[in-house]
């Protein structure tokens, strides 16, 4: 196992013994490679918030485009929809549902762009 996929599982861990206090976290998590090098894209999603990251062990273009439904009983259902690039190895971002509901699903697209190459995966967690 390289660093990079240990360091993937040791990500995952750390976010679901984080999310552990408000229920249990779900996650979907994709890796590949761009150039001989790692990538990877994760969704997670807890009972009131959701995690999403794409990361590369190189410099390049790195982003994500994300989806976070969310629900209450009384006052029905909502999204928030957020997307973001940047030059980096890494980009992530933590969406909270609003006081009085929770998670419903977390839906992602993620794309690496390096070197005149690309890599692009898509991740979902339900809750």
């Amino acid at each position: 196992m390289n660093k990079f996929t240990k360091g993937i599982l040791s990500l995952g861990l750390a976010l679901s013994i984080l999310a552990g206090a408000a229920g249990t976290a779900l996650a979907d998590t994709k890796t590949g490679s761009l150039g001989g090098r790692g990538t990877s894209a994760t969704s997670t999603i807890s009972k009131y918030s959701a995690y999403v990251s794409t990361s590369y062990t190189g410099s390049g273009v790195v982003s994500y485009s994300t989806t976070y439904k969310y629900v209450n009983s009384d006052l029905g259902t909502g999204k928030i929809t957020r997307g973001y690039g940047n030059y980096a190895s890494n980009v992530s971002t933590t969406i909270k549902a609003p006081s009085g509901y929770k998670s419903v699903r977390v839906d992602s697209k993620h794309d690496v762009v390096a070197s005149g190459q690309s890599w692009h995966a898509e991740t979902a967690a339900d809750y």
